[in-house]
């Protein structure tokens, strides 16, 4: 398996239906080949399988339902709000994967995360240690969170079980103030403009690390994004405020 045919999950729900042509049309243009699924509570998306959950359910519930639905053991796993806007780096994509898929890593998160202290040296897994950073504590964020992760089915039902939340928010405090967490996950090292006080861009899959912030769309972190609207004709939210 390469990264042009590995499953890209997208979670969403329906109140964030306007924001489906940019996030889908990005992963189009990017991911000709890639099957695409859904979470949502309700409706579905041209070319997109949809799966669907209880909207009464909490996040942790919503998600593990619909993975009971999926047999693919390794994917993409991303929101509505982070599409790409520049085309990956394919080749290390796929390094990245065969990490993954060989057993050496659970996960990796394509976004900066922690600290450049924890810069893989010395004898790595291969020549693709020089694109990553451990993640080495819980003090940095720098484990499961809500960004572009290539991670297993199996991790991400195991994280959903051992951190019962009720939100998104919810699931990464409790990953982050939690004395234990098994599992072994990197991130990517390749960063590049900052982008407010938390995020990077990333080199490796270029994307929008939070197109939507409080219901509105993200300009003043992201000015490129209106560019975007605009390919699919996105005038919703606070497009003309």
């Amino acid at each position: 398996m390469g990264i042009k045919n590995l499953p890209i999950i997208v979670y969403s729900h329906s109140s964030y239906s306007d924001v489906w042509p940019l996030i889908f049309g990005q992963i189009k243009k990017f991911h000709t080949t890639n099957p695409l699924y859904l979470f949502t509570d309700k409706k579905s998306y041209e070319g997109v399988t949809s799966i669907y959950y209880n909207e009464l359910s909490n996040y942790n519930d919503r998600v593990i339902q619909c993975l009971s639905k999926i047999n693919d053991e390794v994917f993409l796993f991303l929101h509505e709000d982070m599409p790409l806007y520049d085309t990956p780096n394919y080749s290390i994509l796929d390094e990245y994967l065969k990490l993954i898929i060989d057993n050496n890593l659970d996960s990796i998160k394509l976004i900066f995360a922690g600290s450049e202290t924890n810069l893989i040296s010395g004898k790595g897994i291969n020549h693709s240690q020089q694109y990553l950073y451990k993640n080495l504590t819980t003090t940095d964020w720098s484990h499961f969170s809500i960004q572009p992760t290539l991670i297993k089915k199996s991790t991400l039902l195991s994280i959903l079980e051992r951190y019962p939340s009720n939100n998104l928010w919810e699931l990464e405090n409790n990953i982050h103030i939690s004395s234990f967490y098994p599992y072994i996950e990197q991130c990517t090292s390749l960063k590049g403009k900052q982008r407010g006080i938390h995020h990077f861009d990333s080199l490796v899959y270029p994307y929008i690390a939070t197109a939507i912030v409080k219901g509105k769309w993200n300009f003043q972190e992201y000015p490129e994004l209106r560019n975007l609207l605009d390919i699919y004709n996105i005038k919703s939210r606070n497009y003309n405020d």
